[in-house]
């Protein structure tokens, strides 16, 4: 049985209504779903603004909201080290926003004559050639690391020592003991050293119950400032009490 014909005039309909979704699909990727406007959500501090944000993400009015890579607006916040994209939103017809959030400096690690400015998440924020005066930011040395860019996570050859490093920041923020510290050793993550600011030297052991070390190193620290008491070494290595040893 002979099949059916369509009937040019409804294959010209067809072809019509094609025509015209591809009309409206051009006219509204290139003429209505643009970038009109960015916003930003962030708590400034100074360094960055908002608008900073706006201009460093390279997101630009008129771009298409369909061509909006979020992985490219991640990097170019990251690559200047301080800024970090936490989220993107593209709220159509022609809105992007951004989640931001500035970096905080945790750590100065030493570097072949430098120091490197890294976060709590090991991320290196810059490098500077003097010691900022950053509140809450641990000098550390003996970290065995090449210089990495900025935006990008610290790696060191030691195996070991960044995760290490990165349990000491986070059980410091937790206890809130950074201004106790003068310097930390990371020559060995498994016998690793802390030198308080009256010249205690603390020995921590591994990074195992960190915060319970820590907050035994706060309370013996700061019992021995209030006698005016300086230098001896403080053993916390089992996390469960504290034994001080004066100087001879």
């Amino acid at each position: 049985m002979a099949g059916r014909r369509r009937a040019p005039g409804a294959l010209r309909t067809l072809l019509l209504l094609a025509l015209i979704a591809l009309a409206v699909y051009l006219v509204l990727t290139n003429y209505v779903f643009v970038v009109r406007s960015v916003s930003v959500r962030m708590e400034e501090d100074g360094r960055f603004t908002k608008q900073d944000a706006v201009l460093l993400s390279g997101v630009k009015l008129g771009t298409r909201m369909d061509r909006i890579d979020g992985a490219s607006v991640a990097q170019q916040l990251a690559d200047t080290g301080w800024l970090e994209l936490e989220a993107i939103e593209q709220n159509y017809p022609s809105n992007v926003t951004l989640q931001v959030a500035v970096r905080r400096p945790a750590a100065l690690i030493s570097h072949v004559g430098t120091l490197l400015v890294v976060d709590d998440k090991g991320v290196v924020i810059e490098q500077v050639n003097a010691q900022p005066a950053y509140a809450n930011c641990v000098y550390v040395t003996d970290m065995d690391v090449s210089f990495q860019k900025a935006g990008r996570r610290l790696q060191s050859a030691t195996s070991g020592q960044m995760d290490a490093l990165l349990v000491i920041l986070e059980a410091m923020q937790k206890v809130g003991c950074q201004k106790l510290v003068d310097t930390l050793s990371m020559k060995n993550p498994q016998q690793l050293i802390l030198y308080s600011v009256n010249g205690v030297q603390v020995k921590l052991g591994d990074s195992s119950r960190m915060e319970d070390k820590l907050r035994w190193t706060q309370a013996v620290v700061n019992d021995l400032i209030e006698r005016q008491e300086s230098f001896g070494t403080l053993n916390v290595t089992s996390g469960t009490h504290a034994d001080y040893y004066p100087q001879q």
